[in-house]
């Protein structure tokens, strides 16, 4: 589900690097809420960014 959320917003927001915030409904309905959409979040838990990042960078101008 957040995986899904995550496309639809890419989609809508036209975002390649972003991050977002969810919280689950107490309600037992299991529904996920968006409360914060990141253009430029912090990736510390991303291992080796800059490689990744490059990866990216080459992806979005149509080099492989």
């Amino acid at each position: 589900a957040v995986r899904a959320i995550g496309e639809r917003l890419r989609e809508q927001l036209q975002l390649s690097l972003f991050g977002f915030d969810v919280i689950v409904a107490d309600d037992g309905a299991q529904e996920l809420y968006v409360i914060d959409v990141n253009y430029f979040p912090s990736y510390k838990e991303l291992d080796d960014l800059s490689s990744q990042l490059r990866k990216h960078v080459k992806r979005q101008c149509g080099r492989q």
